[in-house]
């Protein structure tokens, strides 16, 4: 098993891969979900993440993180550990793959009432910025 560390992220090459390069980044602090990782270990784990995704040379990627327990579970979850894979896309086969048509589906599903209490009427962008959330200032 190949493996790298740097400062308080460890890298290691899927066992199961989705694609060659599938990579696992992963905190050297263990806990199950990402709100359960104190902010320190995660520092190293998206620099980490991006070193690895530009190191396949894969223009394409998914940078996947799933929360919640085992299976089964519905969040896809396999591995009682915090950690980001790292999915390199050669082509439209390889890695996740996402279909137009299951995102089509879902938002024709949803009704007037519902787009009305989320704050977006019919045809407007469900997008907004989330209120009431403040990010630490940098420190010097």
């Amino acid at each position: 098993m190949s493996q790298s560390v740097l400062s308080d992220g460890i890298a290691i090459l899927d066992i199961n891969p989705l694609s060659e390069g599938h990579t696992l980044v992963m905190p050297k602090y263990h806990a199950n979900k990402l709100d359960e990782v104190p902010d320190q270990y995660l520092v190293d784990l998206l620099p980490l993440s991006k070193k690895i995704a530009v190191s396949t040379g894969c223009p394409n990627y998914n940078l996947l993180q799933n929360n919640g327990q085992p299976p089964p579970s519905v969040s896809f979850r396999h591995v009682p550990h915090f950690h980001i894979h790292v999915i390199p896309k050669r082509d439209g086969q390889d890695g996740i793959r996402f279909r137009a048509e299951d995102f089509d589906r879902r938002v024709a599903e949803r009704d007037e009432k519902e787009l009305t209490k989320i704050g977006a009427g019919p045809g407007q962008d469900e997008r907004r910025p989330l209120a009431n959330v403040r990010m630490p200032a940098p420190e010097d």
